[in-house]
């Protein structure tokens, strides 16, 4: 008899449990894809959350309700529960606790820097290495981007006017037709390269037509550092 009951039971409870995983399964990649974004959590990120944990939770209840109806009780009206039921329980439990994990993970401001960042080119007007107005996203563009870091790309070409070096960095620098003035103040560091190779695996190049002008002004505490090439 109780064999019987314990199989009843157990079909009883398939359905949610199939329910419950798919919809772990469902929400998996939408979650982790939400996790590698490089940016704040959105409304819409928050609503799928939100969504989420509603129908996890629904879940739980039908799943707990499937075994308040089925579970049978003992000679003395006490609920017996079976071994299966235990097991399948433990599971449901440790899926429901991984997947809000992965909620609250998604919920977390995320920083992650792309490989190379993005690629920022000094102006016609040139300017200080440290200065906003220096450098563009486009090849002689206006002013619409921060001073690079050592995950962006730096390119100083033929539309680019002179630029002033006051410390800085960049995961690489391509000078390689530029023909302005690129000045290196006295005791200054510009640092290059954020621990990977640089843009087409070359941290820095120079034109070497003649065309352009580097200049250091003290030799002795101004420094070219590699990070990496």
């Amino acid at each position: 008899m109780n064999s019987k009951l314990h199989t009843h039971k157990l079909l009883l409870l398939t359905p949610v449990l199939i329910f419950f995983v798919s919809i772990l399964l469902i929400l998996s990649p939408s979650i982790t894809s939400a996790i590698n974004q490089p940016t704040q959590p959105t409304q819409a990120d928050l609503q799928i959350a939100e969504r989420s944990v509603a129908s996890i939770s629904d879940s739980i209840n039908k799943l707990f309700g499937s075994f308040n109806q089925s579970t049978p009780s003992n000679s003395s009206g006490q609920a017996t529960q079976s071994p299966q039921q235990t097991s399948l329980l433990k599971t449901a439990i440790s899926l429901y606790a991984q997947l809000l994990t992965k909620i609250s993970q998604q919920l977390q401001p995320q920083t992650v820097y792309a490989a190379g960042g993005i690629t920022k080119y000094a102006r016609t007007q040139g300017g200080n290495w440290n200065a906003n107005d220096t450098w563009s996203t486009t090849s002689g563009g206006s002013a619409d981007t921060t001073v690079p870091t050592a995950e962006d790309n730096v390119i100083l070409d033929s539309n680019s006017g002179n630029v002033t070096i006051t410390n800085g960095s960049c995961r690489s620098l391509d000078a390689s037709t530029y023909t302005g003035v690129l000045t290196q103040n006295a005791s200054t560091t510009l640092t290059i390269g954020d621990g990977i190779a640089g843009a087409g695996n070359v941290a820095l190049a120079f034109n070497d037509t003649g065309s352009m002008t580097y200049t250091i002004t003290n030799p002795t505490n101004s420094y070219l550092y590699f990070a990496s090439t």
